[in-house]
Formats: C-alpha cells, structure tokens, sequence
C-alpha cells in the first residue's frame, strides 16, 4: 500500500497536477481559471480578478486546492458532448442559433462540423452553448418546484420541497457565475463584439458586459480543507486523454445538477454519504411521499 502523502509532498503534487491541467487546457483551447503567476495556497484567497470563477471550482466537493483540475473534468465532458453532438449537427447549429438569440447573444455565428477544423471562438461558443443549455435545465426544474409548491402539501412535504427549492437556486446563481466568466472570455475571443444592445440582453448577460462578477462564495467564507481521498480519485479522473472521455449518463449536457466532481470523475458512492442518508429515514420517507416527481436534494 502505497503511504500517505505529507503536506509538502501533497502541495507538490497538487502543482504539478494543476501544472499538467493547465497545459492540457491551453493546448486544447480553453482559458485556465488562474494565471500561472498564482500559487496553489494563494488560491485560499485569490486575486480579485479570478476570485468569482476560481471560488466557483473550489466550491465542488474533491476540489481541495486543484481549481484548474476540476475545470479540466469538466471540459473533457464538454468536449465528448461536442463529437456527440456531430451525429445530428444541423439539428445541433439550429438549436444553437435559437439558444443564443433567447439570450440575447450574437446569433450570427457560424460553427464548423469538423472538430479538428475549428478555431478557439467556435470552440467557444459551443461551451457557452453547453453551459446554456445547463443553465435551462436547472431553471425548468426550480419552476417545476415552484408549481409542485403551489399545490395542496402537508407542512413536511412544504418543508421538503422548500429545502430542495432553496437548493436549486444555489445551483442557479453559481452557475451563472461560470456563464458570466465565459461571456467574458468570449468577448476577449471576438474582438468584433456582440450585435445585440446590451438592453436586449437578458440581465446575467448585461451583468457581464458591466463587468460585475460577484464571487459564487461569500468572501468571508473559507475553503475547507483539501481531502486527500477525494483529490486521489480526482487525479486518477485526469489520467485518460480527453479522446477517451466518455458521455455516458450525461444525457446531451442537459442534466439539471452543475458539475459535482464527484459525478464527473463517476466516482463510486461515498460511503459517509450514504452513512448520513441512512441515519436521515424520515426525510428520504418525505420526499417518497411526494408525488411522482424525481427530487433531488
């Protein structure tokens, strides 16, 4: 068995993998989170510029002190999602188009079926549409949840149905602090700018152009401490090559959860979890007291 990592060894380790994130990153078109001039422990409170979209990675559970490993997980799903998307790619730009529009983005762009033929801004966009897609989903489910509360409950169920609510909206806000990190890096892409007036847009896309990006955390919030179990798990979910990821369970990128790296490296079910699931009986006897819908807390 191999022995534990101390805490140098761990902080070395951590470098190079977020050293090895970072590259793989940039090689294949996507901006890191951080520039490199930042050290993993200044992480713990970064620079006001990457604050918002670093916190939003540290906020998944295994993170620990690997932001740019996290962000690696999640565009390797991307990317399998894009050669997914090429079997019905006419389908794909027609949605696409809409989408934007909906939002109050540049619809005049133009996408190329051919992944190896495409430039970083193409590539891009089709992230934004990704995350876009995401977003809709997360918000369909919280208005399903709004009308499930608008219907006759008895005052636990209410409770439950609150407390899943609530934490749909968490989900919401944070991702759109990852949209908003986007648009701004699609704007530094496209030096030609978006055609649409900033009033058209709907207001998480004027926020951007104002350049307001509130942190996903509170700042007087702390980073819990990196656990060492989870980052191994982690690290081995970046060995393979982005050509080997996989879109199983995915479901088109629509799934209404954010990126959990826990979900993301398909993780085993963590047994403290399931501790804590079992010792709760009567909120899990709740939730199966409500009608046929699939909640999730």
């Amino acid at each position: 068995m191999t022995p534990p990592l101390n805490e140098q060894e761990e902080l070395e380790d951590s470098r190079r993998r977020e050293a090895q994130a970072r590259q793989e990153l940039e090689a294949d078109g996507c901006p890191p989170c951080y520039p490199p001039d930042v050290d993993i422990p200044l992480l713990q409170n970064p620079p006001e510029d990457c604050r918002a979209i670093v916190n939003y990675w540290l906020s998944f559970p295994g993170t620990g002190d690997m932001p740019l490993s996290a962000q690696l997980v999640a565009w390797r799903k991307f990317r399998a999602f894009q050669r997914k998307t090429r079997r019905s790619f006419k389908d794909f730009e027609h949605d696409l188009h809409q989408r934007r529009q909906q939002h109050g983005l540049n619809s005049a762009v133009s996408l190329t079926v051919e992944l190896e033929q495409q430039n970083p801004l193409q590539r891009w966009i089709e992230f934004q549409n990704y995350q876009l897609v995401r977003l809709e989903a997360m918000e369909r489910k919280r208005g399903e949840l709004e009308k499930e509360l608008s219907t006759p409950h008895t005052a636990d169920e209410v409770d439950v149905i609150r407390h899943i609510l609530g934490s749909s909206g968490k989900h919401i806000e944070r991702h759109r602090v990852l949209f908003r990190w986007i648009e701004q890096k699609r704007e530094v892409m496209d030096p030609s700018g978006d055609v649409r007036t900033s009033r058209q847009a709907p207001a998480h896309v004027r926020r951007t152009r104002e350049k307001v990006s509130p942190p996903v955390l509170d700042e007087r919030a702390r980073i819990s401490k990196r656990n060492t179990a989870y980052k191994r798990k982690l690290r081995h979910q970046m060995e393979p090559s982005p050509k080997t990821a996989t879109t199983k369970n995915w479901d088109d990128g629509a799934e209404g959860q954010d990126l959990d790296v826990d979900q993301a490296a398909k993780r085993p079910p963590d047994k403290r979890r399931a501790t804590r699931r079992a010792a709760a009986p009567r909120r899990s006897m709740r939730i199966a007291a409500l009608p046929q819908k699939n909640y999730k807390v």
